[in-house]
């Protein structure tokens, strides 16, 4: 072949690889796919029980564009090991044999009780020290018990039968005894040092590796004295028992709370619970936004998607009568709005999944109250559509199908790890 031949065909080939990619450059990127979302996830706002104001939405300024697009994730639950178990067990201090449960495993020692279980595709973690009596955040003056920091699958105690009715004991005289002192807390320690022992008890578990988490502390406190009825108290401070440290996940820098973890340290740095999700978010596509000034068009028009429960504006009403059309109307003033995410449950060829979607975060206040977040739904509508969630019988109906399995075990039958004291 001769050089000015092969020079030519070098030219062709170079001009056709130029030429074919600026074809595909120039072609529209790919239309994501349509998601299914769950209209359990505050699609929309719930009727109201009691009697609800006239709420005015206005703009202070005119609303930032966040952009056109932003990504989609989905949730991919962490496929727990014997390995895992033993290392939680460990940095627990627990022993013994952890068993399987329909979801995943269960270990018990004393009081204490350690539970990991899959569900749409997310697995949780939950602890307590106390078989389920865990303190939560409280105000001054109030305590309370339950499950500490955010909620996570099967939280909760339902009934599982019909209850008794309730003792009620005769009412005892007024008496002139003391006010009871109850104990005082031992060596709770401060807000910096129970947010090290709690990263340093969830890097032991693993669970925070490779993600972007921020923290915060939280005080769980109660009232330090009690009186007998008939006497006056004198009041008292509010005493810190515990120290709530949260872990919520950030991802591309927005914090996502429904994504966390929750440690409670209690005296001496005891640890009283861990609960949280164990999965880490992965690229489900990018998908396109409406603007935040539709988004607020909805809110006023009544039509916006709330992401879960809203907080509500604190508003005044002396006198109100609770009767519909009594509150006063109430004027909301946003004055800014941000891009958040926010977990939302959807399915995937009937499988449930759990993505992390885009939000916008308004900023809102009303005369005299705090500044709070209105949270809605920022996909275009063309993106996705709502759907019924898993029926019993029906396709990814009855129990919740896991997608990151419990550990299995290996194909020559072993028992349980044994978690040595």
């Amino acid at each position: 072949m001769s050089t000015d031949r092969r020079i030519l065909l070098a030219t062709v080939a170079v001009a056709t690889m130029v030429v074919g990619a600026c074809g595909a450059a120039g072609q529209p990127s790919a239309t994501p796919r349509e998601l299914s979302l769950m209209e359990n996830t505050g699609a929309a706002a719930e009727p109201a029980i009691y009697p609800q104001p006239t709420v005015t939405y206005v703009l202070d300024a005119p609303l930032a564009n966040l952009g056109p697009v932003a990504a989609v994730r989905r949730l991919v639950g962490h496929d727990v090991t014997a390995a895992d178990l033993v290392r939680m067990s460990a940095a627990l201090g627990m022993h013994g044999s952890p068993l399987r449960t329909d979801t995943g495993w269960e270990l018990r020692n004393g009081d204490a009780v350690l539970t990991v279980w899959t569900n749409g595709g997310t697995t949780a973690i939950d602890y307590s020290s106390a078989g389920g009596a865990v303190a939560i955040p409280g105000s001054a003056g109030g305590g309370s018990s339950g499950s500490a920091g955010s909620a996570t699958p099967g939280s909760g105690n339902p009934s599982t039968g019909v209850s008794s009715p309730p003792t009620i004991s005769p009412i005892a005289p007024p008496s002139t005894a003391a006010p009871t002192m109850l104990p005082a807390p031992v060596d709770v320690p401060s807000a910096d040092s129970a947010a090290s022992i709690a990263q340093s008890l969830l890097d032991g578990f693993g669970v925070l590796i490779g993600e972007q988490w921020t923290h915060g502390v939280s005080d769980a406190g109660g009232v330090a004295v009690s009186c007998t009825t008939g006497v006056k108290c004198t009041p008292t401070p509010a005493t810190v028992t515990a120290r709530i440290v949260t872990f919520d996940l950030v991802v591309d820098g927005v914090s996502v709370p429904d994504v966390s973890w929750s440690v409670t340290v209690g005296a001496h740095g005891s640890i009283e619970s861990v609960s949280g999700t164990w999965a880490r978010p992965e690229s489900a596509g990018t998908y396109p936004l409406r603007s935040t000034q539709k988004v607020f068009d909805d809110l006023r028009s009544g039509n916006a998607r709330y992401v879960g429960p809203q907080p509500l504006p604190e508003i005044e009403a002396p006198g109100a009568s609770g009767t519909p059309g009594s509150l006063p109307a109430l004027v909301v003033h946003i004055t800014g709005v941000s891009l958040g995410m926010a977990q939302w449950d959807g399915l995937e060829k009937t499988q449930p999944v759990v993505y992390v979607l885009p939000t916008y975060r308004f900023h809102a206040r009303v005369a005299g109250g705090s500044p709070y977040e209105i949270e809605l739904l920022a996909l275009d509508p063309a993106t996705f559509s709502f759907v019924a969630g898993p029926t019993p019988g029906g396709p990814g109906g009855g129990a919740v199908p896991p997608v990151a399995p419990a550990p299995q075990p290996a194909k020559t039958p072993e028992a349980p790890p044994t978690i040595a004291g």
